[in-house]
């Protein structure tokens, strides 16, 4: 499983940001990482586009989102990224938040 930290991934473009907390720690007042999609109930598999952009998982501390890519199918897990530390550790790099999810997949822009 691959891993980056959110300092990489705020320095980079390119690849979705998907948050696989479930719905009551999402409302639980700390944010979201901004342009990304919240998974929901929905299947992973349908979230991942076929542009061949990595696909980057986070959840409070790295550990759900961890699980969740190891669980997943050769050919997929290879496009997954865990972010490492989760949220926390985008917060504790003073990176912005955002309060609301975005509805559709979008590439992040870095900060």
């Amino acid at each position: 499983m691959r891993e980056q930290t959110a300092t990489e991934l705020a320095s980079t473009r390119d690849h979705y940001m998907i948050d696989v907390r479930p719905l009551e720690e999402r409302r639980g007042g700390f944010g979201f990482v901004p342009g990304s999609l919240a998974l929901g109930s929905g299947d992973l598999t349908s979230l991942i586009d076929d542009d061949g952009l990595p696909v980057v998982l986070y959840c409070m501390s790295g550990r759900r989102s961890a699980e969740l890519i190891e669980g997943l199918p050769e050919p997929l897990a290879r496009r997954v990224v865990n972010m490492e530390g989760g949220l926390l550790a985008w917060i504790n790099a003073d990176f912005s938040l955002s309060l609301i999810h975005i509805s559709e997949p979008t590439r992040r822009r870095g900060i």
